[in-house]
């Protein structure tokens, strides 16, 4: 049997251009490795998934800093307000949390994801799962269908590739089709991690699963800062994560970080000069010892941290502390520093940074300007932004349009 169109990738993106481009009648052929569709997509957002944001497309386009305007066309055609109508057209409720972030009603990836399967079910999707690509049947720069690992051959007028990226190779996407990709003359640029924690050479396993609320971070190197952001940190076993440090980390690409350092002000809304008063204040005749007494400000468990690498014995009182180890505890909730040692890997990242170059892909159909019947879409596709919903909205928009495009 040959199909309108083969979409190879069962993730958010694939599963979009397959309904897109079913629902305008054409026959569809689902391609997946896995043994499910949406594997990926079932741990984002920590199993709740972010769906998307609702900023308006002028502010959306700016979490992806140089590129974004390249989706200029694509949101027109299908934005996240868009997205977020078609679920609740489809019985699947939504809610908007802080920042514009999008989430299931019920807090479930799987809800979602069972929409989408029963979706392309009633659309009359064919959806091969555990099939893994081989190569391209290719005539005379046309893309004639694919061969899969099996043995099998898909036959198809056009071809979507929602392959994903490198990130959370675990789920399957092992970066496997970029060299295929360019074979068929596409260029790949150079394939990092992004949204990644980042490594500190300080031993952090004490603070394990340790959250900061509404802290600023900031990124500097030789001395200079290069980046800053308030929002949430998490400690894990050797690293820093959280939204607030996945997002620093979009800002680091080399491999050398002798010179890069993480500083965390601990309590952003009050000055260095006001807490120290403060502090100056409240120690005068005061019978609590530091590690109490800190406790108006942050956790236990890092108030241990931080008098430890400050050499401060913590059953001290305040009100004999001299004003060195005052001031160093003052300047160590403003200015919470640490050594980087190294980006995580993509088995940590959230998201790839690279892929196939922009400037050979229409972004009005996301069709190839190298082969005519060839489609991109997703993470595949140089293009990735900060936390937020950002990164599935794009699966959403440039799936959508793919798929579309098709017709």
């Amino acid at each position: 049997m040959k199909y309108d169109v083969l979409i190879i990738g069962g993730g958010p993106a694939g599963i979009m251009s397959s309904i897109s481009a079913a629902q305008n009648g054409l026959k569809v052929a689902l391609i997946e490795k896995n043994s499910k569709l949406g594997i990926k997509f079932l741990s984002t957002g920590g199993g709740r998934s972010n769906l998307t944001n609702l900023r308006d497309d002028r502010d959306f386009v700016k979490a992806f800093a140089h590129s974004g305007s390249w989706l200029f066309s694509a949101l027109s055609q299908f934005n996240s307000y868009n997205f977020v109508d078609f679920l609740n057209k489809n019985g699947i409720a939504t809610k908007i949390e802080d920042d514009s972030r999008v989430f299931p009603e019920d807090d479930m990836a799987s809800s979602v994801l069972d929409f989408f399967l029963r979706h392309l079910d009633e659309l009359g999707v064919d959806v091969f799962l555990s099939s893994e690509f081989l190569n391209f049947i290719i005539t005379e720069k046309i893309i004639d269908g694919i061969m899969l690992k099996n043995g099998k051959k898909i036959l198809s007028d056009k071809v979507v590739i929602a392959s994903g990226g490198i990130s959370y190779p675990i789920t399957g996407s092992n970066g496997s089709m970029y060299d295929h990709i360019k074979s068929l003359g596409h260029q790949v640029s150079d394939l990092r991690p992004a949204l990644v924690p980042l490594r500190v050479s300080d031993n952090v396993s004490f603070l394990e699963g340790l959250s900061l609320r509404d802290v600023c971070v900031k990124l500097f190197d030789l001395g200079k800062k290069i980046a800053d952001v308030k929002g949430d940190c998490i400690f894990t076993k050797d690293s820093l994560s959280g939204p607030a440090i996945l997002n620093l980390s979009n800002n680091l690409s080399n491999s050398d970080f002798t010179n890069t350092k993480l500083i965390i002000d601990l309590l952003p809304d009050i000055n260095t000069d006001e807490l120290d008063k403060r502090m100056q204040d409240d120690f005068k005749g005061n019978n609590k010892s530091v590690k109490n007494y800190l406790q108006l400000f942050t956790s236990s468990k890092l108030i241990s941290f931080i008098l430890s690498r400050l050499s401060v014995d913590g059953e001290k009182k305040v009100s004999v502390l001299s004003k060195k180890e005052r001031f160093d505890i003052v300047n160590t909730l403003k200015s919470f520093d640490f050594k980087i040692l190294s980006l995580g890997s993509f088995e940590r990242a959230m998201v790839t940074s690279g892929g196939v170059n922009l400037k050979e892909v229409d972004p009005k159909t996301m069709k190839s300007k190298i082969i005519d019947n060839l489609y991109f879409a997703g993470e595949v596709l140089d293009l990735h932004a900060i936390s937020g919903g950002y990164n599935l909205q794009l699966c959403w928009t440039t799936g959508y349009v793919a798929g579309k495009s098709c017709y």
